[in-house]
């Protein structure tokens, strides 16, 4: 009888315990899932922070490549119509959704496809006229 008494008390203990480990998991999923909501609030209601976060991943992607000019925040802006550029030969190879990452204190522009990440083209920049000069007809 004493051993069957054990038994229920080691049969609650068990259930207790897997109670409690039910319980933590559940609080970390929905703590989890708080989190990212606020997140993704704070990033819906913010696309300049989405922007700024994605220029610094293509930065940081073309700092994987070539060392980069160092105290000086680049202009990062996409490529959206090629076809208007192909005329400039710094973006003669240019596609669609090419980044163009502008020093301009450093004086250099660089054409950079996330899709292979590879650097497409660096040329010069003159901020004098605001054009691009081709570091090849130099």
């Amino acid at each position: 009888m004493e051993n069957e008494h054990r038994k229920g008390k080691k049969k609650s203990y068990h259930k207790v315990v897997l109670l409690i480990i039910v319980s933590l998991v559940v609080i970390f999923c929905v703590a989890g899932m708080i989190f990212f909501y606020n997140k993704y609030q704070d990033l819906k209601n913010n696309p300049e922070l989405v922007a700024k976060q994605q220029n610094e991943l293509v930065v940081n992607e073309i700092g994987q490549l070539m060392v980069l000019p160092n105290g000086e925040e680049p202009t990062v802006a996409t490529v959206t119509d090629s076809t208007k550029l192909s005329s400039q030969t710094f973006f003669k190879d240019s596609k669609n959704g090419d980044k163009v990452v502008a020093y301009t204190v450093a004086k250099k522009v660089i054409l950079y496809r996330p899709s292979v990440k590879k650097i497409i083209n660096i040329a010069p920049f003159t901020i004098d006229t605001g054009s691009i000069e081709d570091s090849q007809n130099k």
